[in-house]
């Protein structure tokens, strides 16, 4: 057993959770009393664990505003969802990557521009799907379904 009477152990507990509160580690807390690390733990239940994350400010790359991230995000580019968005729209993003490679095209149908990637456009020149080679301005380009279908119903009839 120990050689410290209640009200040592009850004020070294005390000292304890404080030096917690201000984010020392559990082994740290040991190594200074000379007690172990799961005793701290015992001793210092309830406590909310510390933030120990080191932290970055971070450029928002959309509106320019300062933000801070934690280090497992310190590669975030955006402050808010809203900013994102914005991005995506601009730059395609698909799969968890960032493609950037956007082409503006004409609506055969309707005449509004509308963008897609190269990728895109390279899988609908593949020789797979066509005998030869397209010419990206010569072929009808679609923005939907919808004036895919309108188009072809009005040819017919």
């Amino acid at each position: 057993m120990s050689d410290l009477s209640r009200d040592e152990i009850e004020l070294r507990d005390r000292k304890i959770r404080k030096l917690r509160k201000q984010g020392l580690t559990l082994r740290a807390i040991g190594d200074q009393y000379n007690v172990t690390r799961e005793r701290i733990r015992q001793i210092c239940q309830g406590i909310p664990k510390p933030d120990l994350k080191t932290y970055y400010d971070n450029e928002c790359v959309v509106c320019g505003t300062t933000f801070t991230v934690s280090s497992d995000s310190k590669n975030k580019q955006t402050c808010s969802d809203k900013c994102l968005k914005k991005i995506q729209a601009k730059n395609n993003y698909k799969n968890g990557r960032w493609t950037g490679e956007l082409i503006k095209l004409d609506c055969h149908a309707c005449g509004c521009e509308f963008y897609r990637t190269k990728r895109w456009i390279n899988q609908s020149n593949h020789k797979n799907y066509r005998d030869e080679e397209v010419d990206i301005e010569s072929k009808n380009w679609y923005c939907s379904k919808e004036c895919y279908y309108q188009r072809n119903k009005d040819k017919d009839v």
